[in-house]
C-alpha cells in the first residue's frame, strides 16, 4: 500500500479552503484522545479521512458551512 494512503495510525494534516490547518492522527477508538489529536477512525472526521491521500480533497459539512478540507500531508506513526 502507498505510504501517502490514510490508516491506522497515520498522521495527517489536513487544511481548509478557510486557511486554518490541524494534524491529528487516525486511531482505533480504544486509543481517541482529542488532547493529542488523535481521532477515532469510527469518528466522521476519522472515517471520512480513512482510504484518501495527499493532495485529495474531502468537501466537509461544519456547523457554518460547507468546507473542502484538502489533505496536505499523510505520515506513518512516528516511533
Amino acid at each position: 500500500m502507498p505510504k501517502d494512503i490514510v490508516r491506522f495510525n497515520s498522521i495527517v494534516t489536513i487544511a481548509s479552503d478557510n486557511g486554518w490547518e490541524k494534524e491529528l492522527q487516525v486511531v482505533v477508538p480504544m486509543e481517541k484522545n482529542v488532547t493529542l489529536n488523535k481521532v477515532s477512525v469510527l469518528t466522521p472526521m476519522g472515517a471520512a479521512l480513512f482510504g484518501y491521500s495527499k493532495d485529495d480533497t474531502i468537501d466537509w459539512d461544519f456547523p457554518g458551512g460547507a468546507q473542502k478540507i484538502r489533505i496536505v500531508d499523510v505520515q506513518k506513526k512516528k516511533a
